[in-house]
């Protein structure tokens, strides 16, 4: 699948694509494909070349007196190059300056991402796009208005607007091999033409008619199995073709970019709730709009926070005698241990607000969230809150982990530094999963992704930190969603060699009616040679491939690490807390990795997907053999495995005897 973006022309009216660009990138929409015309070939040439940072550097862009001081030359200095060009009022030397200062390199070569950009010929009438040699003049020949810019040069071939042949070109995108396609537009085809009525108008009109008549079109046809989003500008209905010529007017440019972003980003808010909370299904726990979060939940959380820590001393005293009074009976003062933690956890919880809050207020109100440098702080953030927990688990529980990992060999070494990693892990509550991507942060110095349940984003850090950062949120009824394997695919190539995205195949913690419905489900897909190895493996649910042979597929470059672990799989409520939380429990754990070229990337999704249930019944075996009480087995536990494929020893990046 491969997301597009496509950026339309319009003069000072591209400053609504910054907002929008913005919203996608807090929705973590990222682009495989850029295409732009006119300014959008600007904007778009941003995207290209910095597909996380390029929101807050066009925001800054054209909110600040660089794009500004390009079009200031004063009324004498134009009406002096008009007369002397006798064709337009400004030069393109500051344009190409803003250009070559903002983009990596001069080539399209250059760009992280793939890019093109159309602009009319003039000898030829037709329309070249451009996708090789140098970007600048490609660009600048793409955003040449006439009358205001001169024609562009390029191999003897003069070059004006590529609005005039492709306002939107979203058939390019389509034609490029476009899955899904957002349109980033300036709000021109939100209103409709009206009839003109002065001389000026039938000019702007008839334009407007020739350049809109290409973008229905290309909609009316489009392939089957492509979707395409229109962005809205959440702007006033513009008279058609007049707003762009105001090309000085810096009045509306941040107007315009907070309207276009508060109106994409309830359009895509719209489409994943529409996802996660089909109108049909009126069970399990409604996640409110991030809005009611924030001014609802956040606050309820904190008040009972305050309240909880306020309290603790007393809560502490009761939980004491309550314990000593039970003292001969089974719980181990689970009481003051319970209390204990709790006062841990939202200590901890109302700490990482006030950082995250922080870290809004000085990245400019959340202007440079999406930037590097804030990036890094919102994972240390993370790394300080799961240690906190960690910290809390060890002293109020006694609670220890240990880890069976690959022998550190000089190839392990080398793996663990350069390469960037997709981690499947068995799906046992949020205790397991806390201590896994603890475990990545701190201990390996990944930094991790993570697909994850979307009820956890009543929780207000997560939620906050969730949603800055790179991850993707699910409801697990609907992890078969082409939107989420998408988003998947998104995260999976975005890795660098610090990065790991955790995936939990199974979709949902384990229970015996899931256990069942799985198997159930594999049955009446046809899969009974599925069903019967699910049948074999009592500790897990059958795996959902889609997303993780997704991923795989995404990141060439990663290897896979496949994790068992055992102790806190029956925790998944706070009564469970109370009730099963163990005391002095070893947490275990084992990881193997699959080095990058042992995964089977090029087999049919058949093998790919034998491959993915024999690791499914090693994991399991492994749970078999190390649950508490049962003396651990440190070596490698063969896996049953009735398809006729290689055993997953084969692809193992430690020894055999590990």
């Amino acid at each position: 699948m491969t997301t597009a973006f496509v950026l339309g022309g319009g003069g000072l009216l591209g400053a609504h694509e910054v907002g929008m660009l913005r919203a996608l990138a807090e929705a973590g929409i990222r682009p495989d494909l850029v295409v732009g015309t006119s300014i959008g070939a600007l904007n778009g040439a941003f995207v290209a070349a910095d597909p996380s940072g390029a929101a807050a550097r066009l925001s800054r862009m054209w909110q600040g007196d660089e794009l500004r001081l390009a079009f200031s030359e004063k009324f004498w200095g134009r009406a002096v190059r008009l007369v002397r060009s006798g064709t337009h009022l400004h030069s393109l030397e500051p344009l190409g300056r803003i250009l070559g200062d903002a983009l990596p390199g001069s080539d399209f070569a250059d760009l992280k991402l793939p890019f093109q950009c159309v602009a009319a010929g003039i000898e030829t009438a037709s329309a070249r796009w451009f996708s090789s040699g140098p970007v600048v003049p490609a660009v600048m020949a793409s955003c040449a208005v006439p009358g205001l810019l001169p024609p562009v040069e390029i191999d003897g071939t003069h070059y004006f607007d590529g609005g005039l042949v492709d306002s939107i070109p979203v058939g390019r995108a389509v034609t490029l091999g476009a899955s899904t396609v957002y349109v980033l537009q300036v709000g021109r085809i939100e209103s409709p033409l009206e009839v003109p009525t002065r001389p000026w108008e039938v000019g702007l009109v008839a334009f407007e008619i020739a350049r809109r008549h290409r973008f229905h079109e290309e909609m009316s046809s489009l392939p089957s199995g492509v979707q395409v989003h229109v962005l809205p500008t959440g702007g006033d209905r513009q008279p058609a073709g007049s707003a762009q010529f105001r090309h000085r007017d810096q009045a509306r440019v941040g107007q315009s970019i907070e309207r276009a972003y508060a109106a994409s980003a309830s359009y895509l808010a719209g489409l994943t709730s529409n996802l996660y909370w089909p109108p049909s299904e009126g069970r399990g726990l409604v996640l409110p709009p991030r809005l009611v979060r924030r001014l609802v939940v956040a606050p309820m959380v904190i008040c009972f926070a305050l309240a909880l820590i306020v309290l603790s001393p007393l809560l502490a005293v009761l939980a004491l005698l309550f314990g000593l009074a039970g003292l001969l009976r089974a719980g181990r003062m689970r009481n003051l241990r319970l209390v204990s933690f709790a006062v841990v956890w939202v200590t901890a919880e109302l700490v990482a607000l006030v950082l995250l809050l922080g870290l809004w207020i000085v990245s400019g109100f959340g202007g440079r969230l999406q930037t590097e440098p804030y990036q890094s702080r919102h994972y240390r953030v993370v790394r300080w809150f799961l240690d906190a927990l960690y910290r809390g688990a060890e002293r109020t529980y006694g609670l220890r982990v240990e880890i069976d990992e690959p022998e550190l060999t000089g190839e392990e070494l080398v793996a663990r530094a350069t390469r960037p990693i997709i981690v499947l892990s068995r799906h046992a509550g949020p205790g397991d999963s806390i201590l896994l991507v603890h475990q990545l942060l701190s201990v390996y110095g990944r930094r991790p992704r993570i697909v994850m349940k979307a009820t956890l984003q009543f929780d207000p850090s997560l939620d906050v930190l969730g949603n800055r950062l790179p991850n993707v949120f699910v409801k697990p009824r609907q992890t078969g969603e082409s939107i989420f394997t998408e988003q998947i695919e998104r995260l999976a190539r975005g890795l660098d060699r610090e990065g790991a995205l955790v995936i939990f195949p199974e979709g949902a913690n384990w229970t015996p009616i899931r256990w069942r419905r799985g198997i159930r489900r594999l049955e009446h897909a046809g899969r009974r040679d599925l069903a019967d190895r699910a049948r074999e493996m009592p500790n897990l649910l059958p795996p959902r491939p889609g997303g993780t042979l997704a991923a795989i597929a995404a990141c060439p470059d990663a290897d896979v690490i496949f994790v068992a672990h055992v102790g806190l799989d029956t925790i998944l409520s706070i009564g469970d807390v109370w009730r099963r939380f163990p005391v002095d429990q070893v947490i275990r754990a084992r990881w193997w990795r699959v080095p990058f070229d042992r995964v089977p990337r090029e087999a049919d999704h058949e093998e790919q997907l034998q491959w993915l249930y024999g690791w499914w019944e090693r994991i399991d075996s492994w749970i078999t053999a190390n649950r508490p009480g049962v003396p651990a087995v440190p070596a490698a536990v063969a896996a049953p495995s009735p398809s006729p494929l290689p055993s997953p020893d084969a692809g193992l990046a430690d020894d055999a005897g590990h």
